[in-house]
């Protein structure tokens, strides 16, 4: 279809866009129940949760400040610290790679952990809300 379409990058999303499966909820019709729904009939979507990374991204670009965060350059001089700055000893990170730091500190797993499902806290919640 793609090639059909002279490599048309915006029939290619149309097409992807108006498909069933991009259509798909992730709601459970009124008459379906989780037992007659299972997950390989396909019938509803399967939510995921975001990576601490792609959340940063993600809440970056919402508010604007993506470009501002990708031109800043850290300090040579300073090391970002999660522990500092979550007992107020320096300020918000003001660029790219710091951000990342705080993300994956703040929605990672502890080192050492796997990563195989979101597991949300208080103090996820805490930090979205300041």
């Amino acid at each position: 279809e793609f090639a059909n379409s002279g490599f048309d990058v915006k029939h290619l999303i149309r097409e992807i866009v108006l498909s069933d499966s991009y259509q798909r909820s992730s709601q459970l019709a009124e008459d379906e129940t989780e037992q007659s729904c299972p997950p390989e009939s396909y019938k509803v979507a399967i939510s995921k949760g975001l990576t601490p990374e792609q959340a940063a991204w993600s809440i970056m670009r919402a508010t604007g400040v993506l470009a501002e965060m990708q031109n800043a350059k850290p300090d040579p001089d300073t090391t970002f610290s999660f522990k500092d700055y979550i007992n107020d000893r320096i300020p918000a990170p003001s660029n790219l790679q710091d951000t990342m730091t705080l993300f994956v500190s703040v929605f990672g797993s502890p080192p050492g952990v796997a990563e195989v499902e979101f597991q949300p806290s208080m103090g996820q919640a805490l930090f979205l809300m300041n």
